[in-house]
């Protein structure tokens, strides 16, 4: 991959199994971006979506030098890239990169990390890595000692750094759990209306959890279907406990796997939307603990310019003669 072309345009992206997002960069500065499919609806030819996605700007451009992240690296992805183990420092994913050449775009995709996490088996993240970076970039603070960050989602991450080394994480499905549980159980009579966060609800579920110890999920979870039929809860408001009783278990958990109450951590920091960033700071101040919240979208596209950076420095090493 030629990131060291005349041209100072070039792509980074995060492609995951739900959801493509590209950065078009000029000078070390995002000036587009756009979005496609994730993995999971162009796993049938990934060439032929992403040069969907970029059609407006190859023809401003041409073909330009790619920088991917994320599952587009996976055994469903377009090229598999093996992962690499903890502790790693992030920025030096690049130097594992798979490079490859598509309809005249150089590209590289990046590895994704493993380890061998706190409960004792084998943990994988493919694309947080970037926002991982990205964090590290945003606030220098969390290069130095021991810290956590929270990357809620579909299967959302805690990860434990050193010193801004990644050392090892977890994961959890708690993003995966809801969707299953919202749109494949009994417990939300029908389809949940659109009517809103109910921060009440909430913080009801994660209550419900925080007096509990986490220890009686499964009979908690039948709560949600219960109190619609002594119409005590609308069917949003079900809703909205629901998360809150599998955020709260999540946040829960971590803080036990973590050892919260004697490690000494400051406090969490989350990477994600704001909406889900406003979620896991009320469950995580539920528990006494304090966090900070970064913007997903800003931390991805910050960290991938860092490995695109690098990418450029290597090449260069490469070429001195």
């Amino acid at each position: 991959m030629n990131m060291n072309a005349d041209r100072a345009f070039s792509i980074v992206g995060d492609w995951g199994t739900s959801h493509l997002r590209l950065f078009l960069v000029h000078d070390n500065r995002i000036i587009d971006q756009c979005d496609g499919p994730g993995l999971a609806a162009a796993i049938a030819d990934p060439g032929d979506a992403f040069m969907r996605a970029t059609a407006g700007w190859r023809a401003d451009h041409g073909a330009l030098p790619v920088l991917l992240a994320g599952t587009v690296g996976s055994n469903i992805g377009w090229r598999e890239v093996p992962y690499r183990p903890c502790p790693i420092a992030c920025d030096k994913l690049v130097d594992g990169a798979v490079h490859f050449r598509h309809e005249g775009h150089d590209l590289a995709i990046i590895p994704g990390l493993s380890c061998i996490n706190p409960l004792g088996y084998a943990d994988y993240m493919r694309g947080e890595e970037t926002q991982i970076l990205g964090a590290l970039m945003s606030d220098p603070a969390l290069k130095s000692g021991r810290q956590i960050i929270c990357l809620p989602g579909t299967h959302s991450k805690w990860v434990i750094l050193q010193d801004g080394v990644v050392e090892r994480f977890f994961s959890s499905l708690t993003g995966e759990f809801y969707g299953i549980i919202k749109d494949h159980s009994v417990l939300l009579l029908g389809s949940a209306p659109d009517d809103g966060f109910h921060e009440t609800a909430f913080i009801e579920g994660v209550k419900r959890i925080c007096a509990n110890k986490g220890a009686m999920l499964l009979n908690r979870l039948f709560e949600v279907r219960a109190r619609q039929i002594s119409k005590e809860l609308t069917v949003g408001e079900a809703a909205s406990f629901l998360s809150g009783l599998l955020i709260g278990a999540d946040v829960d958990a971590a803080l036990r796997i973590l050892d919260w109450r004697h490690a000494g951590y400051d406090r969490v920091s989350i990477i994600a939307t704001r909406h889900l960033s406003d979620l896991y700071a009320l469950a995580l101040d539920r528990y006494g603990v304090a966090s900070q919240s970064l913007d997903g979208k800003q931390q991805s596209g910050t960290g991938l310019m860092a490995m695109a950076a690098r990418l450029r420095d290597l090449e260069r090493s490469v070429d001195v003669p």
